[in-house]
């Protein structure tokens, strides 16, 4: 998360049990299983130590503990933050978290990461090719020379083709929360010059002897394409693109197939 979304923390960040649940619906352990054998097929074979940025409530980054990797979460939000480290002692294991920027932040203090994680299109926060430039310069600093990046985007055809590639309503429920999520509005703008777009984001929370409540969060998001994306990794001169996936299947290419809902960017560091 960034400072520029400090506008929606009233309920998207600042409660996480609210986005743990209305995001539950990734199976974590099948994709950091991808992510292990995309980064094996970059040239990283075996991964001690993984960094998920932008992290949220962590989930990756819990599950690369639970392998025996030394993990650790990035988030804006302090309340993020503290749900991660909620999360990571009741699984009985070590998680580092750190309280930062994901479009600059410095990590000099620790040992350097082999693989780091942007997942859920939290990309999308970043909102400028300048920004992303920092960020990916960022990222680097914190990894090991030939350490891998993946990056997990929205698939371009979900603005240019609405509703082919993802759904734009869903519900989730664990034991304690039922949450209706419903991302975006007919009246949302998306700027044809920049791909910035006021996202109208509303949840209807529902818990066991309580009134339903609905809360309304306006996020701004910027559409990355895959020219651009790569315009960007080449200008930061911090990665080279070691392939792009359209979906979690470690052969799965990155292409205008049905299948493909994602743009997934393997980066490889620079020495």
């Amino acid at each position: 998360m960034m400072r520029a979304q400090r506008e929606a923390e009233a309920t998207l960040y600042a409660r996480p049990d609210i986005y743990d649940v209305a995001f539950g619906y990734r199976d974590v352990p099948a994709e950091l299983s991808v992510h292990l054998a995309w980064a094996a097929a970059a040239g990283l074979e075996q991964p001690g130590s993984v960094l998920e940025l932008a992290a949220g409530p962590a989930r990756h980054a819990v599950e690369a503990a639970r392998r025996g990797l030394r993990a650790a979460a990035l988030d804006l939000s302090a309340e993020m933050c503290d749900f991660a480290r909620a999360r990571a002692a009741a699984a009985g294991v070590a998680l580092a978290v750190y309280r930062a920027d994901m479009i600059d932040f410095d990590l000099e203090q620790d040992a350097p990461f082999a693989l780091a994680l942007c997942l859920l299109d939290s990309a999308a926060h970043i909102l400028s090719v300048a920004d992303m430039v920092r960020h990916l310069r960022a990222v680097r600093r914190a990894l090991i020379p030939g350490g891998i990046y993946i990056i997990e985007q929205s698939h371009p055809r979900g603005v240019f083709q609405p509703g082919s590639t993802v759904l734009t309503e869903w519900t989730q429920q664990d034991e304690h929360l039922r949450v209706t999520t419903c991302w975006g509005s007919p009246d949302d703008y998306l700027d044809p010059i920049t791909l910035v777009c006021r996202n109208t984001v509303t949840y209807r929370i529902e818990a066991p002897g309580c009134e339903p409540q609905t809360c309304t969060d306006l996020v701004a998001t910027k559409l990355w394409l895959a020219t651009e994306m790569a315009a960007a990794v080449e200008l930061s001169a911090a990665f080279d693109i070691a392939s792009q996936h359209g979906r979690y299947a470690a052969g799965a290419p990155f292409d205008d197939d049905p299948k493909s809902w994602r743009m997934i960017t393997v980066l490889k560091a620079r020495s």
